[in-house]
């Protein structure tokens, strides 16, 4: 398989359902899972219909993601059978590419009579998808990203392409190459070794869900609920309102580039990093909490130690008029701490140091006290050490000293 084509796939009935053609011979645990997922996930009603639906899943030998389109095959001998487009996507275009909702016009109906398919070349331009808006996508938003992660069926959703569409384009890479959804599943459907992340459903088929081991949306009394969450409303407008509903465009820090963060981890850091500066204008500690987040954040962005630094300077310039000597010494430990794997800016360094020999000045006695505390468990940096002592030396407030 080639890593810039995009392969091909068209399946329907042929004495059952099964693979009509192909521009590409996959291995087969791939094949099988194409053919199995490119038929319908459960029986229809007697004269049941359905638009054309969406179905986005990963291989799994991981070579390539597939977006495929299935229709409902009126002219079939028997009822129930479906046509499906399969596009076969390389991984990493599918991972790497600004706008996946643009493949999905690749999908045209497929032509039954085909034997032979050629690769596609990837399509130029695409509007976006339609804004969506409703209380259950809040909801949704908050179920895949901001509570525990657990497979979601959500019934009766509008538009539910649209929504996962966008869904697909909001993603980042880590979390785009395993993300598993389809937008009409009629009971529950699987890859090799789980269930899908999201599923979307008709409420007829509620009760085939009833042994779903993950989340139903909506949830009883959803029509009356509130949003759970602060970021809950800003994150479903950027997903499902915004013209580019990128989700990495909320990461300052770089947590969501790392591929050992497949999962919403690295965007609940980026959002609590969010929080956290905004409360460094009331609390100086609330510095302690990035510096803790930027630590735990393997490929950080170099502007967000810059950032840090810069908030620290100012964190600390507060502290000196707002805190009490003792609360300043521990605040500035707390940030000298934070510094095992880099080195603080000089700027930093020299606030902290003009922070620490005032207070030495001012209160000699507690800041003695706090470098015998400090030896007694991790023990003080020699630079507020340094400090302190210079400080004390220089006291002229207390002669007793």
């Amino acid at each position: 398989m080639h890593q810039n084509a995009i392969e091909q796939q068209q399946h329907g009935y042929k004495q059952g359902h099964q693979r009509l053609a192909t521009s590409v011979n996959l291995s087969r645990a791939d094949q099988d899972l194409v053919d199995r997922l490119s038929d319908l996930s459960g029986p229809l009603q007697p004269g049941q219909m359905f638009d054309p639906y969406l179905t986005a899943y990963p291989l799994p030998s991981g070579s390539a993601f597939v977006l495929a389109r299935t229709w409902q095959d009126r002219e079939a001998p028997r009822s129930g059978c479906v046509l499906t487009r399969s596009l076969i996507v390389p991984m990493q275009m599918w991972t790497n590419h600004s706008s996946p909702w643009r493949l999905a016009d690749l999908l045209t109906p497929p032509d039954r009579t085909a034997r032979e398919l050629l690769p596609l070349e990837e399509p130029l331009a695409a509007g976006i998808p339609a804004p969506a808006e409703t209380f259950q996508l809040v909801e949704l938003v908050e179920a895949l990203f901001l509570e525990e992660r657990k497979p979601i069926v959500a019934f009766d959703i509008p538009v539910p392409d649209d929504v996962a569409l966008r869904l697909l384009t909001a993603l980042w890479p880590g979390l785009r190459r395993t993300f598993a959804t389809c937008t009409y599943s009629l009971s529950p459907r699987s890859l090799l070794d789980r269930p899908f992340d999201l599923l979307f459903a008709p409420g007829i088929a509620r009760s085939r869900f009833v042994d779903w081991p993950g989340r139903r949306l909506p949830t009883i009394g959803a029509a009356n609920a509130v949003a759970r969450h602060n970021w809950s409303i800003p994150l479903a407008e950027l997903v499902f309102l915004s013209p580019d509903p990128r989700l990495a465009s909320m990461d300052s820090i770089g947590a969501l580039r790392s591929p050992r963060r497949p999962d919403t981890s690295g965007l609940r850091l980026s959002l609590m990093w969010k929080d956290l500066a905004a409360q460094t204008s009331s609390s100086p500690f609330a510095v302690l909490g990035m510096m803790d987040i930027l630590n735990s954040t393997p490929d950080f962005d170099p502007a967000a130690r810059d950032e840090v630094d810069k908030i620290a300077e100012k964190s600390i310039q507060k502290a000196i008029a707002a805190l009490p000597s003792s609360e300043l010494l521990i605040l500035l430990s707390g940030v000298l701490h934070k510094f095992e794997h880099r080195q603080p800016s000089r700027s930093l360094v020299i606030a902290i140091r003009e922070a620490a020999f005032a207070t030495a000045q001012k209160a000699p006695w507690r800041s003695a006290d706090f470098v015998t505390e400090q030896r007694a468990t991790d023990g003080p940096s020699e630079l507020l050490t340094s400090a302190i002592a210079d400080g004390i030396a220089t006291n002229e407030n207390d002669p007793d000293f």
